[in-house]
């Protein structure tokens, strides 16, 4: 997880001397260069997955298509889902551009023929993570950074502590705290995030109304 982290800091950092974090409710968004959309994202994924050759995924590519109703597929339980059928990704609308890049990433592989889900998380993070590309960088370390902390937690509470605090941006670091220790996938069959949660935590916090609470 070191390396990962150090991959984090290093594009966060790039991406604050920009300017170009958002604070957006539970996320921060990146704010993309100029000429630099959804379509020029998926492009990148799509030339990231290429650089990779790897011999056991399909020469096929499919187009993403975003939600006309934002959330409504968060809201069903899960963010993307690739159509065989239709050869179409669709994406929740309302995902931030932070998460954007391994979410389309991941529907692109099920798309070339990787159905398990573990499988085609752990090369999505992957590729993203060693994408010469910023925007993938930041994304794929960050949702790395969660999958890594979760399971560490789980195994080792003081080094979970540890590797945690080596996250050099504070908000940054508020947030996956929250996400690895608070935040069920929201979906209507599963958990709902109560609005303003993570905002709450930080207030009662700075206040020292948490003094107990690890985050």
């Amino acid at each position: 997880s070191d390396y990962i982290i150090s991959v984090l800091n290093d594009c966060t950092a790039e991406i604050l001397l920009d300017g170009g974090m958002d604070f957006d409710g539970f996320d921060r968004n990146i704010v993309l260069p100029d000429g630099y959309d959804k379509k020029q994202l998926q492009q990148s994924v799509s030339k990231e997955i290429e650089k990779k050759n790897f011999d056991f995924l399909y020469d096929f590519s499919a187009k993403a298509k975003y939600t006309f109703v934002p959330g409504i597929l968060s809201w069903m339980g899960f963010d993307g889902v690739y159509f065989p059928l239709l050869g179409e990704l669709n994406i929740d609308s309302s995902i931030k551009t932070g998460n954007l890049a391994v979410l389309l990433t991941h529907e692109t592989i099920h798309a070339k023929g990787i159905l398990n889900e573990e499988q085609t998380e752990f090369l999505a993070q992957y590729i993203c993570v060693m994408s010469d590309d910023l925007v993938l960088r930041y994304s794929g370390s960050y949702t790395a950074t969660i999958y890594l902390l979760k399971n560490l937690k789980n195994a080792d509470y003081m080094a979970y502590q540890s590797q945690l605090n080596k996250i050099q941006d504070e908000y940054l670091r508020l947030r996956v705290a929250y996400v690895v220790n608070y935040q069920e996938k929201t979906g209507v069959l599963q958990n709902e995030l109560i609005p303003g949660a993570l905002e709450m935590l930080i207030s009662l916090k700075n206040a020292g109304s948490l003094s107990t609470l690890s985050l």
